[in-house]
């Protein structure tokens, strides 16, 4: 099934436009009351420059929400958009709301926030609508020619460029998958973990960075240096004796180490962070697990206030002794060296 968005027979059907501050600053927000028209030409340009962008997206996000997900203010007020058009003007002004009692860092800039309602988008076989929430945070400058009686002039003028979405996300109906655009250079860490509130769709690397939380959760509770070794290498074994894990086999290596209550407690938090929802079934590439855990499974806690780093992947310890020394303890640290390298 295509995960591709196709918008070759899209439509715009309606646009709205509000300002949004910060928060912090006490900028205050101020809404339309009325839809913006639009023109067949308008609707192309926006058609060509803030619908098709989002389409070559590779990253879907899934709203999320703790407990229920109807709790989630824009999954929630986006629905009630998709199942009843008329209230698209009331609810792009909650939801804007809603975005300006988000927007409580100093570093998140006041702008116009563009909504833009699409219909006969085809994604996975099917129909839907999307609706695209644009923050328009920066105009650029442009010249533009003015013909006076004998003359003509060169004005200066501001606007919006078409060239590339600034900061926005496009959502598809029936709770389909959200997708994200951010050219600002910017991070949008509160764009989509506290306005949108969304995770990352269960693939291979948020999978293999949820498992990592979960491995980082029970390393903590941990405190013997030679005991964080073995699991350590018995863990890179594991990732280089198979392309693809699922999660129950690093739960059967951890429950070595650990309880399962410890386990548990890890994997809960993992899951609520994430916003994914880990099972023994979930799987993974080695390599994605790797990655994700590098900074966990290179270290290794001798003492409170003393750690040591392997940096070559060729290296792996396989037993750590600490005995009480004058003025401290001393650290016997056993490498082995892979035989393949």
């Amino acid at each position: 099934m295509s995960e591709i968005i196709d918008i070759s027979s899209s439509r715009l059907k309606k646009i709205a436009i509000h300002q949004v501050g910060n928060k912090t600053r006490e900028e205050g927000i101020e809404l339309s009351k009325y839809e913006t028209s639009f023109d067949s030409d308008l609707e192309d340009i926006l058609l060509k420059n803030y619908l098709k962008p989002f389409s070559k997206q590779e990253k879907i996000y899934d709203f999320f929400h703790e407990s229920d997900l109807n709790l989630n203010a824009i999954f929630t007020l986006s629905s009630r958009i998709f199942s009843n058009h008329e209230s698209f003007i009331k609810q792009t002004q909650n939801i804007s709301k809603y975005l300006y009692s988000t927007s409580n860092h100093p570093n998140i800039s006041e702008g116009n926030v563009l909504f833009l309602l699409f219909s006969n988008i085809l994604y996975k076989e099917r129909i839907h609508d999307a609706l695209a929430i644009i923050k328009i945070e920066k105009k650029d400058d442009f010249l533009d020619i003015q013909k006076s009686t004998n003359s003509f002039n060169l004005i200066e003028r501001s606007g919006i460029s078409l060239s590339q979405i600034q900061k926005g996300s496009l959502i598809i109906s029936e709770n389909a998958g959200v997708f994200s655009i951010d050219n600002l250079g910017q991070k949008i860490k509160y764009w989509l973990d506290s306005f949108l509130k969304v995770s990352l769709r269960q693939t291979s690397q948020s999978n293999a960075k949820a498992c990592g939380s979960v491995l980082k959760g029970v390393m903590s509770k941990i405190d013997n240096a030679d005991k964080e070794a073995k699991l350590i290498t018995k863990l890179k074994t594991k990732t280089e004796s198979g392309k693809i894990l699922n999660f129950s086999e690093v739960k059967e290596i951890l429950s070595e180490f650990v309880n399962d209550d410890i386990i548990s407690k890890s994997i809960a938090g993992a899951n609520i962070s994430s916003g994914i929802n880990l099972s023994n079934e979930s799987i993974f590439y080695s390599t994605d697990f790797v990655k994700q855990t590098k900074n966990i499974t290179s270290k290794i806690k001798v003492s409170s206030g003393a750690s040591f780093v392997i940096t070559d992947p060729s290296l792996m310890v396989s037993k750590v002794k600490i005995e009480p020394h004058e003025n401290g303890y001393r650290a016997i640290i056993d490498v082995n060296i892979k035989k393949d390298q």
